[in-house]
């Protein structure tokens, strides 16, 4: 009974767990909702109670109850207290996969950044590394090119069907 009423208390102080910025982990009421790129909203934490609650009792009032079953060592209620625990085992079970879809979720949104992320740094370093003395001759060359190309066109265009007929 002592074990289940410190396993009550360590929920309780994980439900009170603070983030690095000292605001509550869990947030109250409704999760926080945080945009990961323009279309991807979503909570990355769930609210307090969807994780420390079961039909609206606490996961540590339920051990609670275990513990002084327990401790009063009497069978009337140990049915009720056992499926209320199974209820709470599956609770458990259920978010901790949630918890875990979400963290892959992330990890997959992480990941794509992570690749724009190294093409956008493969291009700016090709842009950044050209040589500027190279592409002004290759430039120089392709602008002859073209003026080129238009004087033959301009002298085509001149010439008459008689003048072509000769």
């Amino acid at each position: 009974a002592a074990e289940l009423r410190v396993m009550a208390d360590d929920i309780d102080s994980l439900s009170r767990t603070t983030s690095s910025l000292g605001k509550p982990l869990f947030a109250e009421g409704d999760a926080s909702q945080l945009r990961f790129d323009g279309d991807t909203v979503f909570a990355p934490v769930p609210s307090r109670d969807a994780v420390f609650s079961v039909d609206g009792t606490s996961l540590a009032d339920v051990v609670r109850t275990m513990a002084d079953q327990v401790s009063a060592g009497g069978t009337a209620n140990l049915a009720a207290v056992v499926s209320a625990a199974g209820n709470a085992v599956d609770h458990v079970a259920a978010r901790t996969a949630q918890i875990g879809v979400d963290a892959a979720r992330i990890s997959r949104i992480e990941n794509g950044r992570s690749a724009r992320a190294i093409a956008v740094a493969e291009e700016r370093s090709a842009l950044e590394d050209t040589d500027l003395t190279e592409a002004i001759a290759r430039l120089s060359a392709q602008n002859l090119t073209l003026e080129a190309a238009q004087a033959t066109f301009a002298r085509i265009n001149r010439q008459s069907l008689f003048d072509l007929l000769r």
